[in-house]
């Protein structure tokens, strides 16, 4: 796993509108997606990932449309 603990896989936004078991799926689901983007997502047959600013824009761009669906 790789040092995230700047990123907030579930903003508040997100985390006031899930029940408890609900945002216990989400939070693993958007750490995983998270540790991926930083490990593996920007050239993944090199495994290098994106910088910690570009993955937290994707994140919550990532929110921001679930909250919309």
């Amino acid at each position: 796993m790789s040092d995230n603990h700047e990123i907030n896989a579930v903003p508040d936004k997100t985390k006031s509108r899930l029940e408890d078991r609900q945002h216990t799926d989400y939070q693993a689901y958007m750490q995983q997606l998270v540790d991926w983007l930083l490990n593996v997502g920007k050239k993944p047959d090199k495994a290098q990932g994106y910088s910690n600013y570009t993955v937290k824009t994707a994140v919550y761009q990532i929110d921001k449309f679930h909250r919309f669906i």
